[in-house]
């Protein structure tokens, strides 16, 4: 009986304890509760209730992922994209430090890094595994790398460079002299920091006699002009005084042009365009439509080197009434003739196009003047 009695007396102390616990829940002051509620590990995120618990952390991030749209890169995969671009820009630094292609846009010149990767593996593979440029830049695949870029890249602009590093202080003359005769000089200076211009310096006269007495521009569009435009001066002796459009492959050079024709007041606009490519070939008809010749002074072999049978694409895109292409008569400096039959391939483009030609030449170069 005794133990009978002390059982009720227990049973009836946890329900009264339960009735008080259930009395404190309601009105919010039940201690146990509160600490139920406020344990990490209890409640709707307990693992005891099978249910995994989030991270705050982690919950942020997801969120700000969802919000973005982007996908989380891990810092080692960020940090070796950092590594491959800074490898990428030291390879282009070094190639542009040679004399000539200094003013070659950077993006030019990773093309044509890329293609020859395309087309040489080992190379690729070699310069992607190296920790560094320095790394890189010790093995044999990185000599042969710079072998063919650079003679692609002297080919197609380099070949014809010779002191831009002068050009801004004979800018800064040319903008600060009225005299006619200095200014003079000042341009034949301009003209003689590109090889082909320099050679062309004592000719100049003879050419563009001929070229308005033949075709008298009004427009005229010159491609791979290099410094070209600026013997503007030359038409206007021939009571010529055409608006020039002028187009290279550096934009730095471009611009410095520009700048040019605004302290000559030339009346003209420049383009950078890179002729190998289809892209920039297939904006020609509309920027030689209205133009009364297209000027391809020394341009063809280089295009032809980088890229063979290219010439054909370019006559078919220029829209121009007359075109006149220039060949060198002999090698640079001078020491080697090339003889005419080595045009041959271009006079047999020319047939094959069903054009009218004629020729003239002076002392290092050949013209066709060409009808179309």
């Amino acid at each position: 009986m005794v133990i009978a009695h002390n059982k009720k007396k227990k049973y009836n102390h946890n329900k009264k304890e339960e009735e008080n616990n259930n009395n404190q829940e309601r009105l919010g002051t039940n201690p146990r509760a509160e600490r139920e509620r406020s344990s990490p590990c209890e409640g709707r995120d307990n693992p005891r209730n099978g249910r995994e618990l989030d991270s705050p952390r982690s919950d942020t991030v997801d969120k700000n992922t969802a919000a973005s749209g982007k996908t989380v890169d891990s810092p080692r995969s960020e940090k070796a994209g950092s590594a491959a671009s800074d490898k990428m820009d030291d390879l282009v630094e070094s190639l542009k430090s040679k004399k000539g292609l200094s003013t070659l846009d950077d993006d030019f010149v990773r093309d044509k890094i890329e293609r020859i990767f395309a087309s040489n593996n080992i190379i690729k593979r070699k310069f992607h595994s190296s920790a560094s440029f320095k790394q890189f830049s010790k093995s044999q695949e990185h000599e042969e790398l710079q072998k063919r870029i650079r003679k692609e890249l002297r080919a197609i602009y380099g070949v014809f460079q010779t002191d831009e590093s002068d050009r801004m202080k004979l800018l800064t003359r040319l903008r600060t002299t009225h005299d006619d005769t200095e200014r003079r000089e000042i341009v034949d200076g301009l003209l003689g920091t590109h090889t082909s211009t320099k050679e062309r310096l004592p000719h100049y006269d003879e050419i563009y006699s001929v070229l308005c007495e033949k075709i008298s521009p009004e427009t005229v569009v010159d491609l791979g002009c290099g410094m070209n435009p600026l013997a503007h001066h030359y038409f206007a002796q021939h009571n010529c005084w055409p608006t020039i459009l002028a187009s290279d492959i550096s934009a730095d050079d471009m611009k410095f042009l520009d700048e040019c024709f605004a302290a000559l007041s030339i009346p003209g606009k420049t383009v950078a365009l890179d002729l190998t490519k289809d892209d920039d070939i297939a904006k020609l008809p509309a920027l030689t439509k209205d133009a009364d010749v297209t000027l391809l002074f020394k341009l063809l072999d280089s295009l032809e080197e980088a890229k063979r049978h290219i010439s054909y694409k370019l006559f078919d895109n220029i829209k121009s009434k007359w075109i006149v292409a220039s060949f060198p008569t002999k090698s640079l400096g001078g020491k080697k003739n090339i003889a005419r039959a080595g045009r041959s391939w271009f006079e047999r483009l020319l047939a094959r196009k069903g054009l009218a030609w004629e020729t003239f030449s002076v002392e290092n170069e050949l013209f066709y003047v060409i009808k179309k």
